[in-house]
C-alpha cells in the first residue's frame, strides 16, 4: 500500500509542470478606444507582452490627482482593463494630456500614455490593423537599442537601389539615401546589399517623441505635440542588416537613428535636407533647370505634363511626399501611386489638372517668390518658388488656381 502511495505522489510531481500553464492565467491588458478622432468607430485590442504590461502599471501608478480641464479638444475615450480592474481615460492629442477617472476622482498622467494606447486603434482606420505578435528576433534586437516593440505593422520586402544618389527618378534611391544617414549613425552599412532585395519589418514602438525634434533645430516649436514611432528593420541572409526610426504617414523626411538622433541633431544645420542635394546626381532635366531664371522655370513647369514634374520640386518636398497619405504599414508610396491618387481626387471633385499648358505672362507678386501666371487660355495660376541650392537653382513648392 505504501508503495502505491509513493507511486501516485511521484506521478503527480511529474505531471505538475505539464498542467501548471493551464492553471495559471496569462496576464493581459485589454484596451477599447473610441471618441472624436475615431469618427464613430470603436476598437478593442489585447496586449500580453510582459514588458508592456509592466510599463502600463508604472504609468498608472504614477497618476496624480488633477482638476478637470476647462475644455476637451481632439479626444480619444479609452477603457483599460488590467489586474481585474477597468478604468476610464481621456486623451487630448492637441495638448498631449492624459486623464484617468477612478472612483469619482480625476487623475492626470504622463500625456504620452494616451498617445500610446490610441496608436493601434487609429491604425484600424487606414490599415488591416496591427499584429500584436512580434518576433523574438526583432524584439531582442530592439531591446539592445533601448526600444520596446508594441506591434508588427508589416512584413514586406524592397529592392535597394544600385547606388545612393538621392535620385528624383527612383523613389527607393531618394528614400534610402536619406535613411542611410541614420543607418550609418547606428553603425550599419548597406553597401554590400545595394541592388538586392531585402526583407523589411515595420513595427510600431511603445516609445514616443516630441515633434519639435523633427521640425526645428532650436526645438521651440510644437513642444506639446507627441508623435508615435515606427521602426524599420532590414533583413538579409538571416540577419538584421540595419534599422532606423521612421515616423511614416505624411512625413517621409522625419527619421531617427536607433541611438535616438534626428537629422537636426546629426547635421547641426538649419536645413538638414541640404544633405540630399550634396549627395545628388542630377537628372538632365535638373541640369537644364538649374541655370534657368524664376520666370523660365515657371514657363517650363506649366508646359510639363503631370508625372514629369519631379525635377521642378525641391528634394526635401519629394522626400516628404513619399509618405503623403501613406498607410503606416507601407515603407513609402511610388511616384506612380502619388499621381494616380492626385488624378483620382481631381476626378472626384470634377476638376481637370490643367497641365500641360502655356504661360502667356508671368508676373511677380508683392510677396517674395510668388508669381501670377496667366495661361494662353486665360486661366489664373499662382506659383511659389524657393531657391534650393547653387547646384539645383529655383524649385516650385506650390501652384494654386487662386491667390492665397
Amino acid at each position: 500500500m505504501r508503495k502505491r502511495k509513493w507511486m501516485a505522489l511521484l506521478l503527480a510531481v511529474l505531471l505538475l509542470p505539464v498542467f501548471r500553464p493551464a492553471l495559471a492565467e496569462q496576464e493581459e491588458i485589454t484596451v477599447t478606444v473610441g471618441g472624436k478622432y475615431m469618427f464613430g468607430n470603436e476598437e478593442t485590442y489585447t496586449v500580453t507582452r510582459p514588458e508592456l504590461i509592466e510599463a502600463a502599471r508604472r504609468e498608472l501608478s504614477a497618476a496624480v490627482p488633477a482638476e478637470a480641464p476647462e475644455q476637451k479638444h481632439s479626444s480619444f475615450d479609452i477603457q483599460l482593463s488590467l489586474d481585474g480592474e477597468t478604468v476610464s481615460l481621456y486623451y487630448d492629442d492637441l495638448y498631449c494630456a492624459t486623464y484617468l477617472e477612478k472612483e469619482g476622482q480625476l487623475y492626470q498622467m504622463d500625456g504620452t500614455f494616451g498617445a500610446k494606447l490610441a496608436y493601434p486603434a487609429r491604425l484600424w482606420l487606414e490599415t488591416a490593423g496591427p499584429d500584436f505578435s512580434v518576433s523574438e528576433k526583432n524584439a531582442a534586437f530592439l531591446k539592445e537599442w533601448g526600444w520596446t516593440p508594441f506591434f508588427t505593422l508589416a512584413e514586406t520586402s524592397v529592392t535597394l537601389p544600385e547606388k545612393l544618389t538621392a535620385s528624383i527618378a527612383d523613389e527607393a534611391d531618394l528614400y534610402f539615401t536619406w535613411a542611410d544617414l541614420f543607418l550609418r549613425q547606428a553603425g550599419f552599412d548597406l553597401t554590400p546589399w545595394l541592388g538586392k532585395e531585402v526583407d523589411v519589418s515595420i513595427l510600431g514602438l511603445w516609445e514616443t517623441a516630441e515633434r519639435s525634434r523633427f521640425v526645428s533645430r532650436d526645438r521651440e516649436q510644437d513642444l506639446h505635440v507627441t508623435l508615435n514611432l515606427r521602426c524599420v528593420l532590414l533583413h538579409a541572409e538571416g540577419q538584421i542588416i540595419g534599422g532606423f526610426i521612421a515616423i511614416g504617414r505624411h512625413n517621409g523626411e522625419w527619421m531617427m537613428s536607433l541611438d535616438g538622433k534626428t537629422a537636426f541633431e546629426l547635421l547641426d544645420i538649419d536645413d538638414p535636407t541640404a544633405y540630399l542635394v550634396s549627395h545628388a546626381v542630377l537628372t538632365e532635366q535638373e541640369k537644364r533647370l538649374s541655370k534657368a531664371s524664376p520666370e523660365e522655370v515657371i514657363r517650363q513647369y506649366m508646359e510639363t505634363a503631370p508625372g514629369e514634374m519631379n525635377g521642378f520640386a525641391p528634394r526635401a518636398q519629394l522626400l516628404s511626399e513619399l509618405a503623403a497619405n501613406m498607410n503606416d504599414d507601407m515603407l513609402f508610396v511610388t511616384w506612380e501611386e502619388q499621381l494616380a491618387m492626385q488624378l483620382y481626387w481631381l476626378e472626384l471633385d470634377g476638376e481637370e489638372m490643367g497641365f500641360p499648358t502655356a504661360a502667356a505672362s508671368v508676373e511677380p507678386m508683392r510677396e517674395e517668390n510668388v508669381y501670377r501666371v496667366i495661361t494662353d487660355q486665360g486661366a489664373d495660376w499662382y506659383v511659389v518658388l524657393v531657391w534650393e541650392s547653387e547646384e539645383t537653382g529655383w524649385k516650385v513648392t506650390a501652384c494654386y488656381d487662386h491667390y492665397v
